[in-house]
């Protein structure tokens, strides 16, 4: 590595972080900049809450050989929703459209309608969130190339396994 490599590596002040967009209903993103509100709490670190849930969902939310699916067209309904995601935050995102063959935005959709309950309560009723989500929920994320015999294989970790192979 050169060293003018790591003199600009060493200058940077925060981690990286990309600015992106959603499409949500409208009502639903009314209801996530009203916990945001009322907890303090970012929107972009609600969203990834959403999506840690899909994530450790027992659901098999993966698809297969399948065009990536949208969410149904609702005229005067949406709105965009603009978030700030950490890096490694949005890879998830791109693993998530990749596997579950599914938009982030109905992604996001489905798992504010299936966890909206959990959500509220864990973040608006008190329930001391600042130890229950960490800043970076998926900080442990790595991807490990092998080669079995004449196939590649890329495995994809969200968090360190217990024993790893």
């Amino acid at each position: 590595m050169s060293k003018s490599f790591i003199k600009k590596y060493n200058k940077r002040k925060k981690p990286m972080s990309i600015m992106t967009t959603f499409n949500l209903k409208s009502s639903t993103k009314a209801k996530i900049d009203d916990i945001s509100e009322k907890s303090q709490t970012s929107r972009s670190d609600i969203v990834i809450f959403l999506l840690h849930k899909i994530i450790h969902s027992k659901q098999n939310y993966c698809q297969k050989t399948k065009a990536v699916r949208y969410q149904r067209r609702l005229k005067n309904k949406w709105c965009k929703f603009h978030i700030r995601l950490q890096e490694n935050d949005y890879e998830i995102c791109l693993d998530l459209r990749k596997f579950c063959k599914k938009s982030i935005s109905l992604l996001i959709s489905e798992a504010f309608d299936l966890y909206f309950d959990e959500l509220y309560n864990l973040f608006c009723n008190n329930l001391k969130i600042k130890h229950t989500v960490d800043n970076y929920p998926f900080i442990n994320y790595f991807i490990i190339y092998e080669e079995i015999e004449s196939a590649v294989c890329w495995k994809i970790y969200w968090g360190v396994p217990e024993i790893t192979p």
